[in-house]
């Protein structure tokens, strides 16, 4: 009788291993966010970059070191802030996928124009059609 009782709970324990486990294999978080984007409501910034410039939601671009802030002219974005989706170190892309690069040596921001990738054609699997697949 014991060795019975062992056997179902061996057999629950196991039971809920695998669910804990086909659960967290199937669960979904939140996307992350890039680490350039800052909810402007808190503070006015909607950007930053590598070196410490930070642009405004007035698309003014803003630098600091230990005499105060300053603003930064030549990274001052050529579109306005509400027309850009993504911005890192003298890179940004537009809502409109137009990729926009800042080169230091007197050519400024220079377009690329639309990104020429687009999203990847992902398709959710399921047991039943990858044991159909193999039959």
């Amino acid at each position: 009788m014991n060795a019975k009782r062992f056997f179902h709970l061996s057999v629950g324990v196991l039971c809920l291993t695998l669910a804990f486990a086909v659960g967290r294999m199937t669960a979904e978080g939140p996307t992350p966010v890039a680490a350039s984007i800052i909810d402007p409501s808190a503070c006015g910034i909607v950007g930053w970059d590598y070196d410490g410039h930070m642009i405004d939601e007035n698309g003014t671009a803003w630098g600091a070191n230990q005499y105060g802030w300053f603003t930064v002219e030549y990274q001052t974005p050529p579109v306005p802030v509400s027309q850009i989706k993504f911005w890192a170190h003298n890179i940004f892309l537009t809502v409109d996928n137009e990729y926009w690069h800042y080169f230091d040596h007197g050519t400024g921001w220079i377009s690329y124009g639309v990104w020429p990738g687009g999203p990847s054609p992902a398709e959710k699997t399921t047991w039943s059609k990858l044991k159909s697949e193999f039959k």
